[in-house]
């Protein structure tokens, strides 16, 4: 599985959060709706079963990232490194 832009995006958000932040604030910010986002954060709980860290929520309390410094360092790796889609098509020669 991988993440869209847009997961990749709030993946980021939270990793850069200092802790506990909202979903209507996350939504806000990714200028889409509350439910939109929520299905992004289902995709990302998902793909971060593999990973070193874990999405954590609480009704009236909101969302956080679960992750030592180590794990958020590598996360932030793997997002920063170019991955093969990126490279997808290859430029065509003239």
């Amino acid at each position: 599985m991988t993440l869209t832009p847009r997961q990749q995006a709030l993946l980021r958000q939270l990793l850069n959060a200092a802790g506990v932040t909202t979903v209507a604030t996350l939504a806000a910010g990714a200028h889409v709706s509350v439910r939109t986002l929520r299905y992004d954060l289902t995709a990302l709980r998902e793909w971060l079963v593999d990973q070193p860290a874990s999405l954590k929520s609480q009704p009236h309390k909101g969302v956080w990232l679960e992750a030592t410094a180590s794990a958020r360092a590598a996360l932030r790796a793997a997002l920063d490194a170019p991955s093969v889609s990126d490279a997808w098509p290859p430029p065509r020669a003239w």
